[in-house]
């Protein structure tokens, strides 16, 4: 459910994030930044790697390698928050909160790129929202108590079935399919 667009050339390089999750992997070029823009977010750097993920309002960025300034929403880069390896952004309008070093988080946080989703006592109803982010099939909890179960745990993002007979399996939860 990304939608991410691009301005590539001799001399820019640019690419908004309208929705969704994006890794870069950027190539260190003299005086050509890379930005990405993030709703009232902006990501300069000139070299590393990075995650951005964008859900309406809220930004994340999570630095695997170098260090990425994300600027306040403002456009005023002097208030840039500096985040390096192993630490995690969340941004909301002109508000950024910095969750410094934890590289297993981050690492977690990337595990999307190997087909997986890795939760650490989430509740059911964040992790049916992932789910529901690689799979056309719906995840959808009825019961609002259940919803708060804590799920920990690394699961293929593709596979759905197995992920509800692990549920019904621990946890005694129902599942029905309706097409």
């Amino acid at each position: 459910q990304t939608i991410l667009r691009a301005e590539v050339n001799e001399t820019k390089r640019a690419v908004w994030l309208d929705s969704g999750e994006a890794f870069f992997e950027v190539a260190h070029r003299e005086g050509e930044p890379f930005v990405v823009h993030a709703g009232r977010q902006t990501i300069t750097v000139l070299g590393t790697k990075f995650s951005v993920r964008r859900d309406k309002d809220r930004v994340t960025v999570n630095v695997l390698e170098g260090r990425v300034p994300v600027d306040d929403g403002e456009g005023k880069m002097a208030h840039a928050a500096i985040i390096t390896a192993g630490d995690t952004a969340i941004s909301r309008g002109t508000s950024t909160l910095i969750a410094a070093k934890s590289e297993e988080r981050v690492e977690n946080s990337l595990a999307w790129r190997d087909g997986m989703l890795t939760f650490d006592q989430a509740p059911l109803t964040a992790v049916v929202a992932e789910f529901n982010r690689y799979n056309r099939p719906r995840l959808i909890v009825t019961d609002a108590q259940a919803g708060k179960i804590p799920i920990g745990g690394s699961f293929q993002a593709s596979s759905v079935d197995s992920f509800t007979r692990l549920l019904r399996d621990a946890y005694g939860l129902k599942i029905e399919h309706d097409d």
